[in-house]
């Protein structure tokens, strides 16, 4: 009860100070101060009755803002996303728990059948003479083998994050809302991914394949590339390995300082190929996941 008195005086605090008091920002707040009310619920849930810790909130007080280090620039819209898919995600995360608590099933023990002994009745033969044979005794045994059940054998196929697919032998979300390349890097990573990196003539025809049907506008989305540390000098972050020069488009790279991040076409004839983007973009994006075995 404390901790939750404690989250609503911090965002009280944060919200008075952050926005206009316009009706609009005030609608918006109090949803993002439900939706963060309920996040912080569903973490309790996971917590006691999963054993689960999932940190959605990192380490600000509201979800998605900028590292320090970065200008603190701050969002509602984007806020607002972030939070209800963080949402979405414990929830899916708290229902796969309660299944799978469901199916899980006490070990049996297999039983040893206990042996039995046939005992054949005892044969006597007497002689018309006044001298006595000794009895003759046959015993025979029969023993019952023993069977032990062994369990079923399965066969764990590899798991992607929830609504994501899997394609290539990794996972992948497009996220269809607009928001600067810090804040696509931040959102991948927080779900414990990282943007979207081609590294293999498949992977770009994968990102071709994503692009045709998840979305129809002429458009770019955010992949995992700059060359923000050395001008010219492209390399993926995730990995840090400098980008082929074979996925580009022709005639890209062709920005400036003021073009440092990476995106893809998704549209027409270069559709997944490379492109960079101007710095102050705001473009969906692709998120790319290694599957859990």
């Amino acid at each position: 009860m404390m901790a939750h008195i404690s989250v609503f005086v911090a965002l009280v605090i944060f919200v008075s100070g952050t926005f206009s008091d316009s009706q609009n920002d005030f609608l918006k707040k109090m949803q993002l101060y439900n939706l963060t009310f309920r996040i912080k619920s569903m973490n309790d849930m996971l917590f006691k009755e999963c054993r689960k810790v999932v940190d959605v909130l990192g380490t600000h007080s509201l979800i998605g803002r900028r590292q320090s280090g970065q200008s603190a620039t701050y969002d509602i819209d984007l806020e607002l996303a972030l939070a209800r898919a963080n949402l979405d995600h414990l929830k899916n995360m708290y229902l796969e728990c309660k299944a799978q608590q469901q199916r899980t099933v006490p070990a049996t023990t297999a039983k040893t059948t206990a042996t039995n002994a046939t005992r054949v009745p005892t044969t006597t033969t007497t002689t018309p003479t006044s001298t006595q044979l000794p009895t003759t005794t046959t015993t025979t045994t029969t023993t019952t083998p023993t069977t032990t059940q062994l369990p079923p054998t399965t066969t764990k196929s590899p798991k992607c994050p929830p609504k994501s697919e899997s394609l290539g032998g990794s996972c992948y979300i497009f996220m269809n809302f607009k928001t600067s390349w810090q804040g696509a890097k931040g959102y991948c990573e927080q779900r414990g991914g990282y943007l979207a990196e081609i590294t293999s003539a498949s992977e770009q025809s994968i990102m071709a394949d994503i692009m045709k049907r998840n979305t129809t506008v002429r458009d770019h989305a955010w992949i995992g590339g700059n060359d923000a540390q050395q001008e010219g000098r492209w390399r993926w972050v995730s990995s840090n390995t400098i980008i082929d020069k074979a996925f580009w488009q022709p005639g890209e790279p062709n920005g400036s300082t003021e073009q440092n991040y990476l995106c893809v076409k998704t549209y027409g004839n270069f559709i997944g190929r490379l492109n960079d983007c101007i710095n102050s973009a705001n473009l969906p994006f692709i998120c790319e996941f290694t599957p859990n075995n």
